[in-house]
């Protein structure tokens, strides 16, 4: 699973070979536009983490019952396709895959459906608390607009009225929450003034280091 830590959005997938799928998901990173590999390069790869759901034998019937029964769970909002292996080259149709979930099922997951108890979400927060005691959060203090979910990789806008208040967001789409209008009236507007409710602004751009 590929957890996303800025919105809770998920990826779910499995491999018989975790390793090499794992980097194939890392390398597609800016090269193929499918919503887990934009939302990598939107939100930057330290806002994901990377979750090893379960460990089994090598073996292809059992990995896509096993995935299968996640993606039911979960219901990952990444995943284009909602049937186990159908984006790797499997040719199961979906009645096998319901067989394979339904053989996998049960004594393998055993906790499925139940509630997280409350001494496992204590010892996650412990986790993350010793985590961040020794990795410094690099959208730490930064909310809305300013958080980096709104401008990773992205330009820095700067925004000038003609009583030289400035303004500065880190992306097009910060800017275009902060004014609430549509993303063309900043994107399209870029080194230009625009009038933005009855007020004159001038747009100009700082690319990221």
């Amino acid at each position: 699973m590929f957890f996303n830590l800025v919105n809770g959005y998920t990826y779910i997938g499995s491999s018989v070979k975790l390793d090499r799928r794992f980097r194939v998901h890392i390398s597609n990173i800016g090269k193929v536009k499918y919503p887990l590999y934009n939302a990598l390069n939107k939100n930057g790869i330290y806002n994901f983490a990377f979750l090893v759901l379960q460990f089994f034998e090598p073996n292809e019937d059992t990995c896509l019952g096993l995935e299968q029964n996640y993606l039911d769970l979960h219901k990952p909002e990444y995943n284009i396709l909602k049937l186990a292996g159908s984006s790797q080259g499997f040719k199961h149709s979906p009645d096998t895959i319901a067989k394979f979930k339904k053989t996998h099922a049960g004594k393998l997951h055993p906790r499925f459906g139940q509630k997280v108890s409350d001494e496992q979400k204590k010892l996650t927060s412990l986790s993350l608390k010793k985590f961040y005691e020794t990795h410094e959060h690099h959208a730490k203090g930064k909310k809305w607009k300013l958080s980096y979910q709104y401008g990773i990789r992205g330009i820095d806008i700067i925004m000038t009225n003609e009583s030289n208040e400035v303004l500065s967001f880190p992306s097009i789409n910060s800017a275009r929450i902060h004014f609430k209008v549509r993303f063309t009236t900043i994107s399209q507007n870029i080194n230009k003034s625009v009038i933005i409710k009855g007020e004159k602004w001038f747009i100009s751009t700082k690319t990221k280091s």
